[in-house]
């Protein structure tokens, strides 16, 4: 699980003040973490990326962020992993 004021690393973007909340909702009604570590990455140069944590029930937050200029863009989903813990 990402710390809450963990930066998505080399591009210096910042989980929104929410970001920590959204996982312990996410986390408490799916049945806490799953045992495999959360993943991240990024494209573009930096300019977009996502994170993952996935909880024990097989499902998956995601976080996908992008970045143009001044502008940022945050998008949440839950997902239902096809590779299930």
């Amino acid at each position: 699980m990402r710390e809450e004021s963990e930066e998505y690393p080399s591009t210096g973007f910042k989980p929104p003040p929410d970001d920590a909340d959204r996982m312990r909702d996410f986390l408490a009604r799916h049945g806490g973490p799953a045992s495999v570590p959360a993943r991240s990455g990024q494209s573009n140069g930096g300019l977009a990326g996502w994170s993952e944590t996935q909880a024990a029930d097989g499902w998956v937050l995601r976080c996908e962020w992008s970045r143009l200029s001044e502008v940022e863009e945050i998008k949440y989903s839950e997902i239902l992993s096809s590779k299930r813990c």
